[in-house]
């Protein structure tokens, strides 16, 4: 029984130790950098929002007195985090064996019953015992925070290539390559630092036009500003077009139009733009092809005759939609492509089981990739940022690279 005992024992210290860092740990990178309180947490939020304030606290008067720095970076912070939670966890561990040793100089030798004295007296741990047990629960503390950012970490993008091939492509543009961003979800879950890094991912592709699909923030309207003009470094051949998402329409509909306005990146919602060798250009050229958009599924209207009616029968077609699901509306227009993202490839998906979650009418139809439809192909990024929690497992954030080549016959497209 005494074995078994200090086999619970064990494990629950093991637990509590890994669940103090990880506490620490998500709650760190929950609220980015933004170390603001929001309303939407909720009553149950504010005992966190109270935690991380002394977190918060805490890192600062690290990075000023031990550090010499007034500003953390990243790693800094969540190797202070991670300090913090083994600190709480040895304390923790310190008083309760302190308790056990002092409850078996208490009532150690008065067992109820003499038969069972043996098994049911507790025991004063060694010192050699307290040491061990302290260094293996640090030993799996350090595990698990090593395994945060290498299997949970929403913030490492990868880039994955595609070309595609259209008949009638214009030869001028053959080799065209676009890059897709979506998702950026910047807020309380995502630090801005992480989106710059990604936009420079995105400029050292050189990519001749960039394509933004959406949900460019999250939580609250006061991300705005920051998560749209993080673009304005963006650097490409023909420039960027974008459409909205959801969350961009729930959380501030004026406000991110009015930024993308003052970015410069028209917003082609239900509208279109024709790419020449010359540029973009609100008028049919020779030798164009049309970038449409349309509004977001959920939370704005979609019009496929303001965005395609009138376009010439041969020009070559791109639809720009936030929302994969509208490959399955009844669409009298022929597209060629379709770009999208919103579902963030499932964000958390277990091999064997699959996605935990779905935003998506369809299952796996549309939850990433290369996803044929009833009219068109659409091509589903897994997007930059996360929501409803700051982890990502077995589906790594997504930049997208697109090569559009002139078909000489029918094809599909090719990873």
């Amino acid at each position: 029984m005494a074995t078994r005992r200090k086999r619970y024992e064990r494990l629950a210290i093991h637990a509590g130790g890994i669940g103090a860092l990880l506490l620490m740990v998500l709650w760190c990178r929950f609220q980015g950098d933004t170390g603001v309180y929001d309303d939407s947490l909720g009553v149950l939020g504010k005992p966190f929002y109270r935690m991380y304030y002394l977190l918060h606290f805490l890192t600062d008067f690290a990075s000023q007195r031990l550090l010499g720095t007034k500003t953390l970076t990243e790693a800094m912070r969540m190797a202070v985090c991670i300090g913090i939670a083994a600190s709480l966890w040895a304390i923790g561990c310190l008083l309760y064996f302190s308790g056990r040793r002092l409850s078996a100089r208490l009532w150690g030798n008065r067992a109820a019953d003499p038969e069972d004295h043996a098994s049911s007296e507790i025991r004063p741990v060694s010192r050699r015992a307290f040491f061990t047990e302290a260094a293996s629960g640090t030993g799996a503390m350090m595990a698990c925070g090593a395994a945060y950012p290498v299997a949970l970490a929403p913030e490492a993008a990868r880039i994955t290539r595609y070309t595609l091939e259209i008949p009638q492509w214009p030869e001028a543009l053959d080799g065209l390559r676009a890059v897709q961003l979506t998702d950026t979800h910047y807020g309380p879950m995502l630090s801005l630092g992480y989106l710059q890094r990604v936009v420079q991912q995105t400029n050292a592709l050189q990519p001749d036009i960039v394509f933004l699909t959406g949900d460019y923030v999250h939580n609250h309207r006061r991300h705005i500003r920051d998560g749209i003009q993080v673009f304005s470094k963006l650097e490409s051949r023909f420039g960027t077009l974008a459409v909205l998402g959801n969350h961009d329409h729930w959380i501030g509909l004026r406000e991110t139009k009015a930024n993308f306005e003052e970015l410069g990146v028209p917003l082609i919602d239900n509208s279109r733009r024709f790419l020449s060798p010359d540029g973009l250009s609100d008028t049919i050229s020779r030798d164009a092809v049309c970038i449409a958009g349309v509004d977001d599924l959920w939370t704005g209207e979609i019009d496929f005759e303001a965005a395609l009616s009138g376009v010439p029968e041969s020009m070559p077609r791109i639809l720009l939609s936030h929302n994969p699901d509208v490959a399955e509306l009844n669409n009298p227009y022929r597209v060629d492509a379709m770009f999208s993202g919103h579902t963030h490839g499932g964000q958390v998906c277990i091999p064997g089981i699959g996605a935990l979650a779905y935003s998506t009418d369809f299952g796996d139809k549309y939850l990433a990739g290369v996803c044929p439809g009833p009219w068109t192909t659409a091509i589903v990024s897994r997007g930059i940022g996360v929501v409803s929690l700051p982890v990502r497992f077995n589906c790594p954030a997504e930049i997208v690279e697109v090569t559009f080549r002139r078909a000489v016959s029918e094809a599909p497209l090719s990873a």
